[in-house]
């Protein structure tokens, strides 16, 4: 059974066919949809709904309101959601529907290579303000001694 711990919880993740028809009432999500489950797994605030539908009865056992597991649900988000696919593999690997677990894995691997991307991207523009903050920065010590030199200002060489 998929799980993750927050504080001194464990916090379990199981999805049932009847969780599945509920899920499709409340969240309007149909997980039996490659579309729906590829478009869920883009969604955070959605995953956060399913989440919270399939998690509600442990929390009133903790004594966590919605409030207090969306904090849960944001700290812990890396865990929550590696817990929430892997419930949602296990399901249809029993469901016998593989092709969906399929989709699952997918998804994800097309996510992390966007953030993977993502990320290069981000220290390729950083390297790039570096360059550019350091020439703007040489080009300004040389107008400044520039200017001082032709007011008859020595450098002092700081």
């Amino acid at each position: 059974m998929a799980s993750f711990q927050a504080g001194n919880q464990k916090w379990l993740i199981e999805l049932t066919i009847l969780d599945v028809g509920r899920l499709k009432s409340a969240c309007d999500v149909d997980l039996f949809d490659a579309n729906s489950l590829s478009e869920l797994l883009a969604d955070s605030p959605r995953i956060y709904e399913v989440v919270w539908h399939l998690v509600s009865d442990q929390a009133a056992g903790f004594g966590v309101d919605e409030g207090g597991f969306a904090k849960i649900f944001t700290s812990h988000y890396g865990e929550v959601v590696d817990a929430f696919t892997e419930a949602l593999s296990d399901f249809f690997q029993a469901m016998r529907r593989p092709e969906l677990s399929s989709v699952i894995a997918k998804t994800l691997s097309a996510y992390e290579k966007l953030q993977q991307s993502a990320e290069k991207r981000i220290r390729s523009a950083d390297q790039a303000i570096d360059r550019i903050v350091q020439q703007a920065e040489t080009k300004a010590d040389q107008l400044i001694d520039q200017h001082l030199q032709s007011i008859g200002v020595e450098k002092s060489g700081v």
